[in-house]
This record gives C-alpha cells, sequence and structure tokens, in this order.
C-alpha cells in the first residue's frame, strides 16, 4: 500500500489474521463442540495478553520510527482501537 511503512502493513495484517483465527477458533467450538467460550472466566490471561500486545506495538512504534519497518501512529491507534473493541465485544456478549 503506497503510504504506509512495511511495518505497519505487516502489523495490519497480523492483527487480520489473528482476528480470522479468533473468530474461526469461536465458530469451530461453537458449532462443531457446542462450547460456548466465556473470556470472563480467563480474564487474568485476556489482561496480560492485551497488556503485553500494547506494550509491544508502542515498543515497535517508538523503536522504528524513522524507519521503514516501523509503524506509523494511525496504525497503533487502529491496532489497540481492534483489539480492545473485540475484547469488549467478547466479554459482554457471553450468554449467561
Amino acid at each position: 500500500m503506497p503510504g504506509h511503512k512495511t511495518g505497519s502493513n505487516i502489523l495490519t495484517i497480523m492483527t487480520g489474521g489473528a482476528l480470522l483465527l479468533l473468530g474461526a477458533a469461536i465458530l469451530v467450538s461453537f458449532f462443531v463442540f457446542g462450547v460456548i467460550v466465556d473470556l470472563r472466566a480467563y480474564r487474568v490471561g485476556v489482561n496480560g495478553c492485551a497488556c503485553i500486545l500494547f506494550g509491544l506495538v508502542l515498543l515497535w512504534w517508538a523503536f522504528g520510527e524513522g524507519s521503514d519497518w516501523g509503524i506509523g501512529f494511525e496504525t497503533v491507534t487502529m491496532t489497540v482501537a481492534v483489539v480492545a473493541a473485540v475484547i469488549a465485544i467478547l466479554t459482554l456478549n457471553v450468554a449467561p
């Protein structure tokens, strides 16, 4: 994509791929195994992984400044917003 850093493209592809895999895993667990995944039961793991992911994205942004493999601030904002929204949706939409 013209105008984007290579790192931004890579992070966006990784985020999109991870979301597709997560969606597929949720659908398979429900339709094949009949299991509803309740992320609220794993909140420590979800919060820990989110903190690590956000920290890695911010470090990538900080240390990649001025290089092609770095990421732009727009990509940092998009990644944080998308991951936070997915966590909120998955934790708030669980059937009791």
